[in-house]
């Protein structure tokens, strides 16, 4: 029985998918870098304290409105949150697109978990 062609179509789809997943986390994290950077600086040229308290995720936009760079260091720590979620929806959406609706089926509801445990904790 030869089971290399299977073994080799299983192979191409991991290494897909740890091309997708290692891609977003990447992206994610220079993201959350470079926002994260950006306040900092900010805060440097301004000269303004960086504050010990977490601004509520609403008050995010009008904080970036008013110049307050704490918002850009926030909006950090949010895309450093989301990256992974991302990733798994990514790989929810890969799955799909290779017709695997199991794994998919599993991948959007571990998505649905992670988006319901960080709204409640960011929201409440």
């Amino acid at each position: 029985m030869n089971a290399e062609p299977l073994d080799s179509i299983h192979l191409e789809e991991q290494t897909g998918m740890h091309d997708v997943a290692i891609g977003t986390l990447q992206w994610g994290f220079r993201l959350s870098a470079a926002l994260v950077t950006t306040g900092l600086v900010w805060s440097l040229i301004s000269r303004e304290q960086i504050p010990d308290h977490i601004i509520p995720i609403r008050q995010i936009p009008s904080e970036l409105l008013d110049g307050t760079p704490s918002a850009a260091l926030m909006l950090g720590f949010l895309a450093l949150i989301a990256t992974p979620m991302a990733v798994v929806f990514r790989l929810g959406a890969a799955y799909l697109r290779l017709g695997d609706r199991r794994f998919a089926l599993v991948s959007f509801l571990v998505l649905a978990i992670l988006v319901s445990s960080v709204s409640i904790s960011l929201l409440r």
